[in-house]
């Protein structure tokens, strides 16, 4: 048997790779992704989609960009020669096939200015912590585990329009905070872990963790004040060609709204937040009083 000798290597430049972060388990999400990407340029033909494949280490990378050829196999172009090199702008579409995670979309400039991952840090506002990756936050349709309360609710304005694409803050009694997304719709699902019982700890001394029945009957006792913000200012959101998404960026960077947690014709006046009640294994549900859905209005516009 002959041996194989290798005459040529051809290196391959991934111009992009992307790690998704799940903030409720705080981990990356490995599988199930469909993410593409495409020029972010206005036109009326249909835009040149390249799919991202999954690597080893579940990251999900682009070999084939449309215009990015020349980079990615070393080739003479001036987008190689120049230094810097003048960088291209995509939108990136990525799809949770399981139902998890709501979709999202955002506009990258190739090539990057860093090696890595993107994005370098996570995107959030505030940042998630412990984040690696880019942030998917949940959808209404995810299942969660029992260990999981969570908050959610429909939002829309005083005139009936959904308040889609919201960001909405949950407030903790232990000083934490966990975030999510509305879909277009404005219907949202925040999960999170149930806050500590700190009566669990007695004196407030650290002892040994009670027993585990002591500690079901406490949560299954248990009650927690917890407040709601809602991020909305759709003047901001910025659409991008090709979906009907609104760059992500545009998204988390939404001023604070007003919420009315009473009718304005029962007298409700606007509030910063919404404050509710959590119990153990019952999903808050926010809204207003006498309605099924919370009332959300931008400041600029509240009654």
């Amino acid at each position: 048997m002959s041996a194989v000798r290798i005459l040529e290597e051809l290196p391959v430049f991934t111009p992009l790779g992307i790690r998704f972060w799940d903030p409720v388990q705080n981990d990356q999400i490995r599988a199930g992704l469909h993410v593409t990407a495409w020029p972010a340029r206005p036109s009326g033909r249909p835009p040149e989609v390249a799919v991202a494949f999954r690597t080893a280490s579940d990251v999900y990378a682009f070999h084939a960009l449309p215009g990015l050829r020349a980079l990615q196999y070393g080739l003479p172009d001036p987008i190689t020669l120049a230094s810097p090199p003048p960088t291209r702008r995509f939108v990136v579409h990525v799809e949770d096939t399981l139902g998890r995670f709501l979709s999202a979309a955002f506009a990258v400039a190739l090539p990057l200015p860093h090696r890595g991952v993107f994005p370098r840090d996570a995107l959030a506002s505030p940042p998630e912590p412990g984040s690696r990756g880019f942030l998917l936050y949940s959808a209404a349709t995810r299942s969660n585990a029992s260990w999981l309360a969570g908050v959610t609710g429909e939002l829309v304005t005083p005139s009936g329009t959904a308040a889609g694409h919201s960001l909405v803050r949950v407030h903790l009694p232990d000083g934490g905070s966990v975030s999510g997304l509305a879909n277009g719709d404005g219907i949202f699902a925040v999960p999170f872990p149930y806050p500590p019982l700190p009566h669990l700890l007695g004196d407030g001394s650290p002892p040994a963790s009670p027993p585990a029945t002591r500690r079901q009957a406490a949560l299954q006792a248990g009650e927690w004040e917890i407040a709601l913000e809602v991020r909305y200012e759709p003047g901001r959101l910025e659409p991008l060609p090709g979906t009907s998404l609104p760059d992500y960026l545009s998204v988390i960077s939404q001023a604070p709204a007003d919420v009315l947690p009473v009718r304005p014709e029962d007298g409700g006046l606007p509030q910063p937040i919404w404050v509710g009640t959590l119990r153990y294994g019952q999903t808050v549900i926010a809204r207003t009083d006498g309605m099924t859905q919370l009332l959300v209005a931008p400041v600029s516009t509240s009654p």
